[in-house]
């Protein structure tokens, strides 16, 4: 069971990545006379309203919903990860503003505030991204917390350690310090965090898409899918409930999978921190 995550995550990213290559059918081809269509041999899983293949188009938006939760946990876990850093092995008054920073952001109810965040349009305010980018940004704005307060809780035992110290007597900077003897053993709680994070920036990714501020057309996501099918529940209930079902389970095995490398690695108050 402790595998069954694993390998489908494994299995769903293979399929993303390969599938709509693979299959002779177009995404983005729209034909009217196809419809609505139920399932069968040349549409396995029907067709939507434009009567694009929804099998097809369900792999690319699961490739789109998962490049963009992997890119925006990578920024997060970055952030994070130097924040708590630097906040564990300095101490004192600049641990004390970086965790106090790190509180607000916590405190801060971050779904409105990405709605928001999210109808800017880079164009007209100057910002050097497309929509693309500034969604990947504003997921990771607002999720670097729970990777800050693992990474120093994995740094402030270590900051008086004998090796630690070592290295300090031997010349080494605080940068050095902390690239080859903090960060190995911060290593296994950032990587719990990602797990983690990887399944709450989906349904981030797939809330915006929803409402229209997220991936732009034409390309599909998640959540954009199920955007154009709720007008279609009642005749083709398979374009609402396939998205739905896929963005459950891939969420539910990423945090599955979290919660077996937490109970691996020892690593304690992974879950607590991203709830406090």
């Amino acid at each position: 069971m402790r595998r069954l995550p694993a390998g489908y995550l494994a299995a769903l990213v293979v399929a993303c990545v390969v599938g709509p290559a693979v299959l002779p059918l177009d995404p983005f081809g729209v034909d009217p006379a196809a419809r609505l269509l139920g399932p069968s041999l040349g549409h396995p899983l029907g067709t939507d309203a434009l009567g694009r293949d929804l099998l097809v188009r369900l792999l690319l938006g699961g490739r789109v919903s998962l490049w963009v939760a992997a890119v925006a946990t990578f920024a997060a876990v970055g952030i994070g990860g130097a924040v708590g850093l630097v906040a564990g092995y300095f101490g004192g008054w600049l641990d004390a503003a970086l965790m106090r920073v790190t509180e607000l952001f916590l405190a801060v109810p971050k779904l409105p505030l990405l709605v928001l965040l999210a109808a800017v349009d880079p164009v007209r305010a100057g910002l050097p991204v497309g929509p693309l980018g500034l969604l990947i940004g504003i997921i990771a704005a607002f999720g670097w917390m729970s990777a800050a307060r693992l990474a120093r809780a994995a740094a402030l035992p270590l900051r008086d350690a004998d090796f630690v110290r070592a290295a300090r007597g031997f010349g080494a900077g605080p940068l050095h310090v902390i690239r080859a003897h903090l960060l190995p053993h911060a290593a296994g709680p950032l990587l719990v965090a990602a797990t983690l994070d990887l399944g709450e920036f989906i349904i981030y990714e797939n809330v915006l898409s929803f409402l229209g501020l997220g991936v732009p057309a034409p390309d599909p996501s998640w959540g954009s899918l199920l955007a154009e099918a709720f007008v279609h529940l009642e005749r083709a209930p398979v374009l609402v409930i396939a998205p739905g079902l896929l963005t459950f389970l891939t969420v539910a095995a990423f945090n599955r999978l979290g919660d077996h490398l937490r109970d691996a690695l020892d690593v304690r108050g992974a879950t607590a921190s991203r709830t406090e």
